[in-house]
């Protein structure tokens, strides 16, 4: 069994183009602010499917490398506004991947003990919203300054540059990360 990805213009009623996505069922989508890569990720019963696929939406055609290697399936996706980001829930963990290099940035984030269904970047993308089975939404303060104060609490020293390049994928560059 395999599931089809089909985009349609709304106003002509027109089917635009169509493709095998994944192979058992499409479980999330999420379109890039400019409206030109589509993301999907398929879930299916038997057969989980781990990656998420990156479309250009004029042609139809997938856009290689997919995102590959989460630990569970992908359950809900979110660009950021500049479309530069994308937020995938993959059981109780939150990856970000940057979309131009396909590379995920730093170690993912862990929701609860339950997965996320659901992800929302504010505007502003200074906030990830996340939702997940056990009735609960999580709010994530994604300004890198948090993450740096946090980090040094947790490690009670600063980080070395291997651990800032784990964590940050050396964006922003290397600098102390306790005051």
């Amino acid at each position: 069994m395999v599931s089809t990805l089909a985009l349609w213009d709304a106003k002509s009623r027109q089917l635009l183009w169509s493709v095998k996505a994944h192979r058992v069922g499409v479980y999330a989508l999420a379109f890039s602010p400019d409206g030109r890569i589509l993301a999907s990720a398929g879930v299916g019963t038997a057969d989980f499917d781990r990656s998420v696929k990156l479309w250009d939406t004029l042609s139809g055609r997938e856009l290689l490398p997919a995102l590959a290697g989460h630990a569970d399936p992908v359950r809900a996706l979110a660009f950021t506004r500049d479309g530069r980001m994308l937020a995938c829930a993959a059981g109780e963990r939150i990856v970000f991947w940057d979309i131009e290099r396909r590379q995920s940035l730093g170690e993912a984030i862990a929701y609860n003990s339950e997965f996320v269904t659901s992800l929302a970047f504010s505007p502003d993308g200074r906030w990830l919203g996340s939702g997940g089975f056990n009735d609960r939404a999580i709010v994530w303060d994604l300004r890198p300054d948090v993450w740096l104060r946090q980090a040094c609490v947790i490690a009670n020293r600063n980080l070395d540059q291997r651990e800032w390049n784990r964590l940050s994928g050396d964006n922003p560059p290397y600098r102390k990360s306790c005051p």
